[in-house]
């Protein structure tokens, strides 16, 4: 789903050998993108990561 300038899908994968599903958020705070930010998320007791990028650019149309 795409609104704005931020975008959101869910995926499947295997946690520790058992199916599970997670999300992904990712923001595009406009150029140069040192400031766009994408959290994973999965299922509790999983751990939520993310945060700024480091490098590149995240850009959502």
């Amino acid at each position: 789903m795409i609104a704005g300038n931020t975008a959101t899908f869910d995926g499947t994968c295997t946690l520790n050998g058992a199916p599970c599903t997670f999300r992904v958020e990712t923001m595009d705070n406009g150029e140069p993108g040192t400031t766009d930010t994408f959290t994973i998320s999965y299922p509790p007791p999983a751990p939520t990561d993310g945060g700024t990028l480091q490098s590149g650019n995240i850009l959502i149309r």
